[in-house]
C-alpha cells in the first residue's frame, strides 16, 4: 500500500509544481513579457520554476509556523488548482501526440522512489533537517545541534513540504528528486524530437547528450534520498542550455535570460558550489551593453530577472537564523554579533574535513594540499570510480581529432559563437573551482558532464553528424535490398529480445532457485554462474532494444502515435534494464531487511552542564529518523531554549 501511495503522491506533486511554474507567463504578460510556448524547453522551465515558487512560499511560511501535513496540503491543492485554470496554457506545451511519451517517461519515473539504498547523508543529516522544518517554525541556531544543517539547502525546505508521505507513513520512498528527474526528462524527449525532425541546433545536440548523466542520476541512490545532488546538476544543464539558446537566435530569445538568471541564483541555494553559475549574468549584460547587438535584452527583462531572484533573500535570512552566517561555513560572512553563530572553530573543521573527504577520502591527519601530492591517488579513484566520464573524456578526444583532420567534412559554425564559448568558459571555470575545492563528482557533476557534453555537442554539430546519419537512412530506404535488410534486422532483434525475458524470467527466480538448491543439499551454492547470466541479460536485452529501434528507423511510412507508441516501449525495456534490481527491494528475504524502512540507529541521553538533554546516537554518525533534539555532535556547552510551543526554539554554544 505504501508503494501506491508514494506513487500518487508522485504524480499529484508533478501536477502541481508545474501549477506553480505556470505563474511564471502570467507574471511576465504583466512586464510585456511574451514567454515562448513553443520551444522544446519551455516545459522544462516551467517544472523547475514551479520548484522556486514553492521554496518562496514555504521559506516565508517556516518563519512564523512549521511546514507541517497541513500546509503541505493547502501549497498541494493550490497548486493543483492553478494548473486547471491555466490548462490552456498547458495544451500549448505539450500536442496530442507527446501524451504517449509524456505517460512513458512517467512510467519511468515511478520507478525512482523505490530504489532505496540507503543513502548516507541523508541518515547523516537530511531527514532531520527536514523534520525540523516540518515540526517546529524555523529554530534559530540549529546548526549548533547538528552542524551540516548549516549548509542551508533550499531543498530540504521543498523537502519538508513534498516528502510528507515519508514523514507521515515513516517510509524511505522520496519523490522530490524523481519529479526533477521527470522535468528534466522531458526536455530530453524533445530534443530528441527536433533532432529526428531535422531541427539541428547546437542547444538540441547538448540537450540529447544529457541524457547519459540524466539515466546515471535516475540510478544512483541519491536520486532516491532526498539529497540535493540531482537538482544541482540539472539545473545546470538547464543554465547551459539557455546560455546556448540565447545567442543561438538572438532576436527571439532574449526573455531567456530572466531564466538563466533565476536558475543560476537558485542553483546556490540548492549548493553554494552552483555560485559559478552566476557567473554568465554580468557577462550576458556586458555584451547587451557592448556588443553589436546592443540592447538585445531590454530592461523589463533585466527587471524581471532580478525581481524573480528576490527568493534569495528569504534563503540569507533562513541562513542567518540556522547558523548565524551569511554563507555557512565561510568563516568571514559570521555574524560576530549573534550569540547563537556557530564556532568559528567547528566551521573551519567542517569546511577541512570536507576537502581531505574529496581529495583524500580514509586521512585522518592533516594534509597539505597545495603541494598537489594527493592528485596521484584521487586520479586513480576518479578512474576507477567514474568509468563513464572517462569514456566520454576519450571519445571527446577522437572526436576533436577527427575534426581537426578531416579537412573535406562539410562543417557548420554558429551564427554566433558565443552560444558555445559563453557555457564552455562557465563550465571550465567550474571544473576549475571544483577540483581545487572538493574534487569529488558529487560535488562537480554538472560542470564535468557540462564540459565533456559541450565539447562532444560542439564537435557533432560542427562535423554535421545527425543530417549525415539522416542521409545515410535515407539511401538505405532507397536501396532495393532494403526490405531484406529490414526483415533480417527486425527478426535479429525481436529474438534477442525474447531471449533477454527468458532470462529476465529467470533472474526473478535467482534468489529462490539458490535457497531451494541450498536447502536440498544442505550447503552453500557458489552462485559465479548468476554473475554471468546477468552479463547475458544485459547484453541481449540492450543489443536488442538497439537492434530493433534501428529497424524502426527505416520504416518508409511513419506517424507520431506510432513514434510515440514505440518510444513508449522501448522506454520501458530501457527501465527493465537499468531498474532490474528494484524487484529485489520488494522481497524483504532477498537480503534487504530495511528495503522500506529507515535504519534503526540506538541512542542514548545525554545532559549538557546547564541540564539540557538531548539524543545522541551510540557509536554512529547516522541518525535517520531519530527523535528531534538528536545530534552526533554533542557539546557539554550547548545551551537550548525550549519554551511554550509557540515560542520559537534556539541553540547556541556558550564559548
Amino acid at each position: 500500500m505504501n508503494y501506491l501511495i508514494t506513487v500518487l503522491f508522485l504524480i499529484i506533486w508533478i501536477v502541481s509544481i508545474f501549477g506553480y511554474g505556470l505563474l511564471v507567463p502570467a507574471f511576465l504578460k504583466h512586464l510585456k513579457i511574451q514567454f515562448n510556448f513553443e520551444q522544446p524547453y519551455s516545459s522544462t522551465i516551467i517544472g523547475l520554476s514551479g520548484f522556486i515558487f514553492i521554496y518562496f512560499l514555504s521559506s516565508i511560511i517556516n518563519f512564523f509556523l512549521p511546514l507541517n501535513k497541513y500546509v503541505a496540503l493547502i501549497i498541494l491543492i493550490f497548486g493543483i488548482i492553478i494548473l486547471i485554470l491555466n490548462r490552456k496554457k498547458v495544451v500549448l506545451l505539450f500536442k496530442k501526440d507527446d501524451i504517449v511519451l509524456i505517460i512513458s517517461l512517467l512510467i519511468f519515473t515511478c520507478f525512482i522512489p523505490f530504489r532505496w539504498l540507503q543513502y548516507y547523508d541523508t541518515g547523516l543529516y537530511h531527514l532531520q533537517a527536514i523534520k525540523w522544518f516540518s515540526s517546529v517554525k524555523l529554530p534559530i541556531g540549529l546548526a549548533n545541534l547538528i552542524s551540516r544543517i548549516g549548509f542551508n539547502s533550499s531543498w530540504f525546505t521543498i523537502n519538508a513540504i513534498v516528502e510528507q508521505p515519508v514523514l507521515l507513513l515513516k517510509v524511505p520512498f522520496f519523490i522530490s528528486n524523481a519529479i526533477c528527474i521527470f522535468y528534466y526528462g522531458i526536455n530530453i524527449v524533445f530534443s530528441f524530437r527536433e533532432l529526428i525532425k531535422k531541427n539541428i541546433k547546437l542547444s538540441n545536440v547538448f540537450c540529447a547528450l544529457t541524457i547519459i548523466p540524466w539515466l546515471l542520476n535516475a540510478i544512483s541512490s541519491s536520486s532516491s534520498s532526498s539529497a540535493p545532488d540531482s537538482p544541482v546538476i540539472f539545473f545546470t544543464f538547464i543554465i547551459i542550455i539557455l546560455i546556448i539558446s540565447l545567442f543561438e537566435k538572438i532576436e527571439k530569445n532574449s526573455h531567456l535570460f530572466i531564466f538563466i538568471s533565476i536558475f543560476s541564483f537558485f542553483a546556490i541555494t540548492l549548493k553554494i558550489s552552483s555560485i559559478i553559475l552566476v557567473l554568465s549574468i554580468p557577462v550576458i549584460l556586458f555584451m547587451n551593453f557592448f556588443s553589436k547587438n546592443r540592447n538585445f535584452i531590454n530592461r523589463n527583462e533585466i527587471i524581471a530577472g532580478f525581481l524573480f531572484s528576490l527568493f534569495l533573500i528569504p534563503w540569507i535570512i533562513t541562513g542567518i537564523f540556522i547558523s548565524g552566517y551569511l554563507i555557512f561555513p565561510i568563516n568571514f560572512s559570521r555574524i560576530n554579533s549573534l550569540n547563537w553563530a556557530v564556532p568559528g572553530k567547528i566551521a573551519r573543521d567542517l569546511q577541512e574535513n570536507i576537502e581531505i573527504w574529496a581529495k583524500a577520502p580514509g586521512t585522518n591527519s592533516p594534509i597539505i594540499f597545495t603541494n598537489y601530492h594527493w592528485f596521484k591517488d584521487w586520479i586513480t579513484r576518479f578512474t576507477i570510480f567514474n568509468k563513464i566520464v572517462v569514456i566520454l573524456i576519450i571519445f571527446c578526444l577522437i572526436l576533436q581529432v577527427f575534426y581537426l583532420i578531416k579537412k573535406n567534412i562539410n562543417k557548420y559554425s554558429l551564427n554566433d559563437k558565443t552560444a558555445y564559448r559563453l557555457p564552455l568558459i562557465i563550465s571550465i571555470i567550474g571544473v576549475v573551482f571544483w577540483f581545487l575545492n572538493a574534487p569529488n563528482m558529487r560535488f562537480g557533476s554538472g560542470y564535468v558532464f557540462s564540459l565533456l557534453l559541450l565539447l562532444i555537442g560542439y564537435n557533432i554539430y560542427s562535423i554535421n553528424l545527425i543530417n549525415n546519419l539522416h542521409i545515410f537512412f535515407f539511401k538505405i530506404k532507397n536501396n532495393r535490398k532494403y526490405n531484406l535488410i529490414k526483415k533480417i534486422i527486425l527478426t535479429a532483434g525481436i529474438i534477442l529480445l525474447f531471449l533477454a525475458f527468458i532470462f529476465l524470467f529467470f533472474k526473478k527466480l535467482e534468489h529462490p532457485l539458490l535457497y531451494f538448491i541450498a536447502f536440498i543439499k544442505n550447503k552453500e551454492i557458489n552462485a559465479s554462474w548468476i554473475i554471468k547470466l546477468k552479463l547475458i541479460f544485459y547484453i541481449f536485452l540492450i543489443l536488442g532494444i538497439i537492434i530493433t529501434f534501428i529497424s524502426f528507423l527505416l520504416l518508409k511510412k511513419k506517424n507520431m502515435f506510432l513514434n510515440s507508441t514505440i518510444a513508449l516501449i522501448f522506454i520501458i525495456l530501457l527501465n527493465l534494464v537499468i531498474t532490474e534490481s528494484y524487484f529485489f527491494y520488494f522481497k524483504e528475504f532477498m537480503g534487504y531487511p530495511t528495503a522500506n524502512k529507515f535504519t534503526e540507529v540506538p541512542i542514548k541521553i545525554e545532559r549538557n552542564v546547564y541540564n539540557h538533554f538531548v539524543y545522541v546516537s551510540i557509536d554512529s554518525d547516522q541518525l535517520w529518523d531519530s527523535p528531534l533534539f538528536s545530534t552526533t555532535e554533542f557539546n557539554k556547552n550547548l545551551r537550548i531554549v525550549n519554551g511554550k510551543s509557540n515560542s520559537r526554539i534556539k541553540f547556541w554554544i556558550e564559548e
